[in-house]
C-alpha cells in the first residue's frame, strides 16, 4: 500500500514496452513531476536507463551488475519520491497512466 510508506523514495520497474514507456509515463502524470532531484515536498519521478547507469560513476561490475540487472532488467528503473500531496491524488495519477499503457 503506497500510503504506508509516505514520505519515501522507492525504486520500481515497469514491464518493458519499449523505449516509449518512460516518455509516455512521464508525459501522462499530472500530480507527480519529472525531476532528477528527489528531495522535495512534491512527488517526483525519474527514470534511469540501465545503459546510462553503466556509464555513470556507479561502476557496477561482476555480481553487483548481475544483481542490478535481475532487478532492473536491461531497460532501467523509475525512482519515485512521494511528496506531501493527498495520497489518493498520487495513486490516481499513477493508476491513470499505468491503465493506459
Amino acid at each position: 500500500d503506497i500510503r504506508a510508506h509516505k514520505p519515501s523514495v522507492s525504486d520500481c520497474r515497469v514491464n518493458s514496452r519499449g523505449k516509449r514507456l518512460p516518455k509516455k509515463l512521464i508525459q501522462g502524470l499530472r500530480v507527480i513531476k519529472y525531476a532528477v532531484s528527489l528531495g522535495h515536498h512534491r512527488s517526483l519521478i525519474w527514470f534511469m536507463p540501465t545503459e546510462d547507469l553503466m556509464q555513470s560513476s556507479f561502476e557496477l561490475d561482476g555480481e553487483q551488475l548481475q544483481s542490478y540487472k535481475r532487478f532492473a532488467g536491461d531497460d532501467g528503473i523509475f525512482r519515485l519520491s512521494l511528496g506531501l500531496e493527498d495520497d489518493e491524488d498520487i495513486v490516481e495519477d499513477l493508476q491513470s497512466v499505468l491503465d493506459d499503457l
